[in-house]
C-alpha cells in the first residue's frame, strides 16, 4: 500500500465512531444468521419435537390397544374351541352317563395341549363336577389344583348357570393360582338342543408362556401385574379407562414410552395392569431428523448468507467503498480529474456519474477561478504600479516641457547670430553697442532660463529615481510563487497539443509512448501549458527545418526518484534537424536563438526559469545536427503522481 492509500485508510479509521460499511453488512448478516439459527432452533425443538412426541405416544397407544386386541383374540379362540366341545353330542352323552370310553378317547393330555387350554372342567346340570383336567407349566397334570380351582370357580354363580342355550360367559378370574381366561358354556347336543345337560369351562393361565405368545403375535414388549399391586396414582388414572383405552407418559430416563391398561375380572373388579413399554424409535429419529435438519440449515444457511455477503459486498458495498475511498482521496489529494468511471446504471452507477459530472464542473470552475484570480492578482498589482507611475510620471512630464520652453526661448534669444554680427567688420560702431548691450541682456536671460532648467532638471530626476524604486519594487512581487497544484499530465498535454499547427505543407505524427493519464506532477497550470506549448512548438519547427515535409513527436512519461524525492519525467522527442552541441550548451540563456529572423532569445530561456519555480528541471539533448533533439521536462511527482 503506498503512502496515500495508507492515508486514506487511517483516515477513515479516525473519524469518531467509523465503522466501515463492510465490517457493518458482515455484522448484521451474522446476527441474521444467529437470528434464522434461534428461530429454526426454537421451530425443530418447540414445534416439530412435540410432534415426534406426541407420534412416539400414539405409538405407544397403539401397541396397547394392539395387546389389548391379542388378548381379546385368545379369549374369542378359547370361546369357539369351548363352542365345539360344549354344543356335541358326546359332551352331552358324558355328562349323562360319565362313560370312561369318553374320557379315555378324548380328554388325554395330547387334547388339552393341542386346544391350548391349560383347564377343562364338566359340570353337570346340579353344578356338579363331573371331570376336570389341568396341564399347565411348571405344574404338570396336577387332579388336586384342576379341583381346588374347579371349587373356586362354582362359586362363582354365572359362570355354572346359564340362563339360555345361546348364553356365554367369557372374561378374567383370579384364582390361588393365578389369573385366568375363562370361557363358559351350557352344554347341548350338536344339533345346538336342549335341554342344557351341564356346564363345559375352557382355561388358560395369563403366566409367562402366555405373555411370551402375545409378544410374539403382537411383536409388543409388554407384562401385566396384579392390580392390588399398583400405585395409587396409576389405579386413580386406569379405574377410568375402558377396555382398549390407554393412559401413556414418557418415561425420558430409559428412553421408552409406558402405556397402561387395565383388565378387570367378570365382576367388574380391577384385575390386572398391562404395561406396554414402547421404544422411543421415533423419538430418536425424530432427534436425529431434527439435529441433521438442524445441520443441513446451518450450512444453507451459511451458505446463503455467504452468498448475500458477496453479493452485497460486490453490488452495494465494494461500489460505495470505491466511491468513499474515491471521494477521500480526491480531499486527500486535491484532484479533481480523476473519475470513477463506474459502468452502472442503478442508483449507485447515477450517484458516481453525477458526482464525476459534479467534480468535473467544479475542476473547471476552480481553474477558471485560478486563473481569473492570477490574472486578477497580477491586473490589480499592474493597476497600482501604472497609478503610483502615473503620480510620478506628471511632475517629471511637466519638468520635460518646462526643460523644453526654457530650450525654446534659450534658441530664441539667437545669441550667435548676434554675437556673430558683432564680430562682423561691418558692424558699424553704433549698431555694435547695441549688440553689445543686447548679448549683454541675452546672457542674463540664459542664466535664469538656465536657472530654471536646472530646478526643472532636479525635479525630473528626483521622478526618475522614485519611478526606478516602484518598478525595482514591482520587480520583489514578480517574483512571488504562482498557485501550485496537482496536475494530470495527460490534461496538460492534451490541451496544449493544439499549438501544433494544422498544416498541409508539414505531416507531423504524434505518439504517446506509455499511460500518461497514470502521473501527475505539482505545478503552476498556465506556465506548465506554456511550457510544454513551447517544447512541442521547438519540436514541430525542428521538424520543419528539414524539409522533409513530414515527422514524428513522441511524447513518454516516466517515474523517478531525484534526491529522494518522486519526481516525473516528461521527454517530447522529435527526428527533426537536430541540435549541436556547442548550441545546447546556450539554449537556455536570455536572448540566445536559433532563428534566422534573430528575434526570440526568450521562450526556452523563460521556460527554464519557470521550471525552477516550480521545484523542476529542463534540459535538451540531441545526438547532433539532423538527428533530431529531446527536451526532458522533470517535475515533482504529485500526491498518487506515480503510477500504481
Amino acid at each position: 500500500m503506498n503512502d496515500v492509500a495508507h492515508e486514506k485508510s487511517e483516515y477513515v479509521k479516525g473519524r469518531k465512531g467509523a465503522m466501515s460499511l463492510h465490517k457493518r453488512v458482515s455484522l448484521i448478516l451474522v446476527a441474521m444468521m444467529a437470528v434464522f439459527i434461534l428461530a429454526s432452533d426454537a421451530i425443530l425443538t418447540r414445534v416439530i419435537s412435540p410432534i415426534f412426541d406426541q407420534l412416539e405416544d400414539e405409538s405407544a397407544r397403539k401397541n396397547l390397544v394392539r395387546v389389548h386386541q391379542a388378548i381379546a383374540a385368545d379369549l374369542t379362540s378359547l370361546v369357539a374351541f369351548n363352542g365345539d366341545w360344549a354344543g356335541w353330542d358326546e359332551s352331552y352323552r358324558f355328562v349323562k352317563d360319565e362313560n370312561d370310553e369318553f374320557i379315555d378317547a378324548n380328554l388325554d393330555q395330547t387334547s388339552l395341549s393341542i386346544l391350548g387350554v391349560n383347564l377343562m372342567l364338566f359340570f353337570d346340570d346340579y353344578d356338579r363336577l363331573v371331570w376336570s383336567s389341568m396341564v399347565a407349566t411348571g405344574m404338570g397334570r396336577d387332579p388336586l389344583v384342576a379341583a381346588t380351582i374347579a371349587r373356586s370357580i362354582r362359586q362363582r354363580y354365572s359362570l355354572t348357570h346359564h340362563p339360555s342355550l345361546e348364553s356365554v360367559q367369557v372374561g378374567f378370574v383370579q384364582t390361588r393360582f393365578g389369573p385366568m381366561l375363562i370361557s363358559s358354556m351350557p352344554i347341548l347336543t350338536s344339533d345346538l338342543e336342549g335341554p342344557i345337560a351341564g356346564t363345559l369351562m375352557m382355561a388358560r393361565f395369563m403366566d409367562d408362556y402366555l405373555v411370551s405368545k402375545l409378544r410374539d403375535r403382537t411383536e409388543v414388549e409388554f407384562n401385566w401385574y396384579q392390580a392390588k399391586h399398583a400405585s395409587p396414582e396409576i389405579m386413580a388414572i386406569v379405574e377410568d379407562l375402558s377396555p382398549g383405552q390407554a393412559m401413556s407418559y414418557t418415561a425420558r430416563s430409559d428412553s421408552h414410552v409406558m402405556s397402561y391398561g387395565l383388565l378387570r375380572d367378570m365382576n367388574g373388579d380391577p384385575l390386572l395392569i398391562l404395561r406396554t413399554s414402547t421404544p422411543m424409535d421415533i423419538t430418536v429419529l425424530g432427534t436425529q431428523t431434527i439435529y441433521g435438519a438442524m445441520f443441513f440449515l446451518a450450512i444453507a444457511g451459511a451458505i446463503m448468507t455467504l452468498a448475500i455477503w458477496f453479493l452485497l459486498r460486490r453490488s452495494i458495498v465494494v461500489p460505495l467503498t470505491d466511491l468513499a475511498q474515491h471521494i477521500v482521496g480526491m480531499r486527500i489529494s486535491g484532484d479533481l480529474t480523476r473519475r470513477l468511471d463506474m459502468a452502472r446504471y442503478d442508483e449507485i452507477g447515477v450517484l458516481a456519474s453525477e458526482f464525476d459530472e459534479l467534480t468535473a464542473e467544479l475542476y473547471s470552475v476552480r481553474q477558471d477561478l485560478q486563473d481569473q484570480s492570477y490574472k486578477a492578482g497580477k491586473a490589480e498589482l499592474a493597476a497600482e504600479v501604472l497609478h503610483n507611475i502615473r503620480n510620478a510620471m506628471t511632475p517629471l512630464v511637466n519638468s520635460i516641457e518646462r526643460i523644453t520652453q526654457s530650450a525654446r526661448r534659450a534658441d530664441d534669444l539667437n545669441i550667435d547670430k548676434a554675437a556673430e554680427e558683432l564680430m562682423s567688420d561691418k558692424c558699424s560702431l553704433e549698431r555694435r553697442q547695441k549688440m553689445a548691450r543686447y548679448l549683454e541682456l541675452a546672457i542674463e536671460e540664459f542664466s535664469n532660463i538656465h536657472g530654471d532648467a536646472s530646478g526643472d532638471l532636479k525635479i525630473a530626476s528626483t521622478q526618475a529615481k522614485q519611478i526606478q524604486l516602484i518598478l525595482a519594487d514591482q520587480e520583489k512581487h514578480a517574483h512571488v510563487m504562482p498557485v501550485i497544484e496537482a496536475l494530470n499530465l495527460n490534461d496538460m498535454v492534451s490541451e496544449s497539443i493544439h499549438v501544433i499547427p494544422n498544416s498541409d505543407a508539414t505531416d507531423i505524427e504524434v505518439h504517446f509512448d506509455g499511460d500518461l493519464n497514470g502521473h501527475r506532477v505539482k505545478a503552476h497550470r498556465v506556465s506548465l501549458l506554456q511550457v510544454i506549448s513551447n517544447m512541442l512548438v521547438n519540436a514541430y519547427e525542428s521538424i520543419q527545418n528539414t524539409s522533409r515535409g513530414s515527422g514524428k513527436i513522441a511524447l513518454t512519461a516516466e517515474q523517478e526518484n531525484v534526491d529522494e524525492k518522486p519526481m516525473i519525467r516528461l521527454t517530447v522527442r522529435d527526428d527533426g534537424a537536430g541540435i549541436e552541441q556547442d548550441i545546447l550548451e546556450k539554449i537556455f540563456r536570455r536572448g540566445f536563438t536559433t532563428k534566422d529572423s534573430g528575434s526570440g532569445g526568450l521562450g526556452l530561456h523563460w521556460c527554464a526559469n519557470a521550471v525552477a519555480g516550480m521545484g523542476g528541471r529542463i534540459r535538451a539533448e540531441s545526438k547532433g545536427k539532423g538527428q533530431g533533439a529531446a527536451f526532458h521536462l522533470l517535475l515533482p511527482a504529485a500526491p498518487e503522481g506515480q503510477q500504481s
